[in-house]
């Protein structure tokens, strides 16, 4: 596999509003967008995808901490 190949992919907001209107027209409490997402979601073991974001999550706040660090130091 590639790096690139690893790189998390954002859906637009133009693909996931439709989705989402429509699971909300049919009175669904949760949608997952996306077909790779929902295929995942089945086959991932519940605690391994939250772990993976946690570790996501947890490195895009160290990151934003680290630049208003920085940001801050600099003034």
């Amino acid at each position: 596999m590639t790096q690139s190949a690893l790189v998390p992919v954002r859906m637009s907001a133009e693909r996931v509003a439709p989705e989402a209107l429509h699971a909300l027209q049919r009175n669904r409490p949760t949608h997952i967008a996306g077909r790779v997402n929902r295929l995942m979601a089945r086959l991932m073991p519940r605690s391994f995808a939250t772990t993976m974001m946690g570790a996501m999550i947890g490195k895009k706040f160290a990151a934003r901490a680290l630049a208003a660090d920085a940001q801050g130091s600099a003034r």
